[in-house]
């Protein structure tokens, strides 16, 4: 039976955390210490979501992707990537029910055939104008990017991930000094 999901990750600071319910890929602005908080909620017995739900609000900048381990009850892969983030996550499903992950766009385009390479023309066009293309689009129509405050759960079988926003942009400071945030 072939693989209904896999990843390719080529970033070299990617934080790797193998635990009993699966494994944590973890990008991130202090990645050691989300993976240590990680491990401390896992061996509390909290779900892989629940850690993650509880994770967001103290991630400034990052990406993580959990994969259950087989035999795991929620055998649901979760993504996430922070609202304020330089690193992308990019997803295809380059067959029913089949999806592949990875952290560089190029490394999906050889996963998907060649009639499914297709460049969006809007996208494109928006691309050369801006230099940069906003949301979960990317230039290949088949090609997405997990959003920016985004939580994506990929389930056996699915068509497509649930997706769900679970962090927002917030203007709230706590700096109380002017002076201080200069």
């Amino acid at each position: 039976m072939e693989k209904w999901f896999e990843h390719r990750f080529s970033n070299p600071e990617i934080v790797v955390s193998k635990m009993t319910a699966g494994t944590w890929f973890i990008s991130a602005t202090g990645a050691n210490l989300l993976v240590k908080s990680v491990m401390e909620d896992g061996k509390h017995g909290l779900s892989p979501l629940g850690i993650l739900e509880k994770l967001v609000p103290e991630m400034e900048e990052g990406t993580i992707l959990f994969i259950p381990s087989p035999g795991f009850p929620d055998p649901r892969i979760l993504a996430f990537k922070s609202v304020i983030c330089s690193r992308d996550l990019f997803w295809a499903s380059p067959g029913e029910g089949r999806f592949v992950m990875a952290d560089r766009l190029a490394d999906l385009v050889p996963e998907l055939p060649p009639h499914a390479r297709k460049l969006t023309d809007r996208r494109a066009v928006h691309f050369l104008l801006g230099c940069n293309i906003r949301g979960d689009w990317t230039l290949l129509e088949a090609i997405h990017r997990v959003g920016h405050g985004e939580l994506l759960l990929f389930a056996p079988g699915q068509k497509e991930p649930v997706r769900k926003r679970i962090q927002r942009f917030s203007w709230d400071s706590t700096v109380q000094d002017e002076q201080e945030s200069l």
